[in-house]
């Protein structure tokens, strides 16, 4: 597979990038880092991460949480790689990801071993860049947390018990980071399944955006809390029953706590509604780029446009031929095609535009008007009105759908399979974004969803800026 061309992050000098002058310099007050889970468009991180670290929040930063691909982020910014490295190792994950996942892999191994890849290169390629950096492919959250004054939470879905799990220093102090990144970047089908002992039980574990796409709340509440206070004992002995204890570990709004979530034009629900129109208020949407991808959805948005056009103007136009309908139907609720295809033609009860919007096609001689008459009769001299209704209502509900549905996705590949199951998957986090809208910076990356392949050069400046532009727009309305 090519490699991708790789080119410098995004900076406020640079056309396009938002400026931050109004929020340079302020007391910003958070101390955790939440990522929403991501695959290919999560390059949209590396803008937000920027404009992080030069208002100064990056570095006052002490916990962080990443599902998915954004496990791996959040693991190294919490071992306090730079923005620039963690952009670098970013991509490198990336290419791998697509690589690994064209390769050919025998189907009796894939049903015997529950997915295509092993995960073993993932490890070696991670452990590598921990060994450089810790002295050890095999740091525990324990030891970054002692090394470093950082804490870890990395979310998986242990499927024997079908629930989620957050492994971080209070919880999982042992476990091995580089394996619990596995974890979570292991989407069923695509990887192979993860084992794992706890408590002397071996249990299957998976991508923890299964089930928790967006753990905004894994810092709120006692349950991850260093505190003393909020140790396991004492917590569990002052819970009335187990379901208490369970139910009470996240409760409470941690306000330093900033979520950055990624959505996409699949994403159409009044809360993604309500985050891009701050976005389009401040005028910080980047350009389309004329790449093969900005192309085709500029395309697809032209033609759902003119859908929308037409479906709006509908209502209208069908019951103006209602009306017509009823004044020349007879006794048997039927009508005389001649007669209806003279009045058609003559454009005095319905226009050219109206009968496009109605039929498809604007039907100007009486000739062709009769011919799309006798194709509905099947022949007959009359026409039915109810065959007639039939078609309309037919015709109403395929525009509804059109004009509700997102964007039909080519499904071509494997990784394209997998990365729209993801977006279904995960469409449940609308939910979490309305209860947190107010501590979550909303990334619209446009017509790249983790279905997306084959990003040119522009593509990925475009996610990159839409991270920035996103992140600046919040801080600003933060701030006013």
């Amino acid at each position: 597979m090519p490699v991708r061309r790789r080119h410098p992050s995004g900076s406020e000098i640079r056309s396009g990038f938002s400026s931050l002058k109004r929020i340079t310099g302020k007391n910003y007050y958070f101390e955790n880092l939440v990522l929403e889970g991501n695959n290919v468009k999560s390059l949209a991180y590396v803008g937000a991460l920027k404009v992080l670290d030069k208002v100064g929040i990056l570095r006052k930063l002490k916990r962080f949480a990443g599902v998915g691909t954004s496990g791996v982020i959040a693991s190294l910014l919490a071992a306090d790689f730079d923005c620039d490295t963690v952009q670098r190792l970013l991509n490198e994950h990336i290419d791998n990801l697509l690589f690994d996942n064209q390769c050919d892999v025998l189907a009796k191994d894939v049903m015997e071993k529950l997915g295509r890849n092993s995960g073993r290169k993932f490890l070696e390629w991670f452990g590598n860049i921990l060994r450089i950096k810790f002295g050890n492919a095999d740091i525990t959250f324990s030891q970054l947390y002692d090394q470093t004054g950082k804490e870890l939470c990395i979310v998986v879905m242990n499927l024997s018990r079908r629930c989620e799990e957050y492994f971080h220093v209070k919880t999982t102090p042992d476990a091995v980071i580089r394996r619990a990144v596995l974890m979570t970047i292991s989407f069923p089908g695509m990887f192979q399944p993860v084992k794992y002992h706890v408590d002397g039980q071996e249990s299957y574990y998976l991508d923890g955006g299964i089930i928790c796409n967006y753990p905004i709340n894994c810092f709120d509440g006692w349950w991850l809390s260093m505190e003393s206070k909020n140790n396991f004992v004492d917590q569990c002995c002052s819970a009335a029953d187990i379901t208490t204890f369970y139910k009470g570990r996240f409760l409470g709004k941690n306000y330093a706590t900033l979520g950055i979530l990624l959505y996409d034009n699949s994403h159409y629900t009044e809360e993604y509604c309500i985050v891009k129109q701050q976005l389009n208020m401040a005028k910080a949407n980047s350009l389309i780029p004329n790449t093969k991808l900005g192309r085709q959805f500029k395309d697809a948005s032209e033609i759902s446009m003119l859908q929308m056009d037409v479906f709006e103007r509908f209502s209208d136009s069908n019951e103006q031929f209602c009306m017509l309908l009823d004044s020349l139907k007879d006794c048997d609720d039927a009508v005389e095609i001649n007669t209806l295809a003279k009045v058609l033609s003559s454009n005095e009860c319905l226009s050219a535009t109206e009968k496009e919007v109605l039929f498809g096609t604007a039907m100007i001689s009486e000739a062709e008007c009769a011919e799309f008459l006798n194709k509905i009769s099947n022949g007959n001299d009359m026409l039915a009105v109810s065959d007639m209704e039939n078609l309309l209502e037919s015709k109403n509900w395929a525009l509804y759908s059109q004009c509700l549905c997102s964007e039909k996705i080519e499904i071509t590949n494997h990784f394209c399979y997998w990365g729209v199951i993801a977006n279904v998957l995960h469409s449940g986090t609308s939910k979490v974004l309305k209860d947190n809208l107010d501590r979550t910076v909303g990334v619209y990356t446009g017509y790249i969803d983790n279905s997306t392949l084959h990003l040119e050069e522009a593509d990925e400046c475009y996610l990159i800026q839409q991270g920035w532009n996103c992140t600046v727009s919040y801080l600003r309305q933060l701030t006013m």
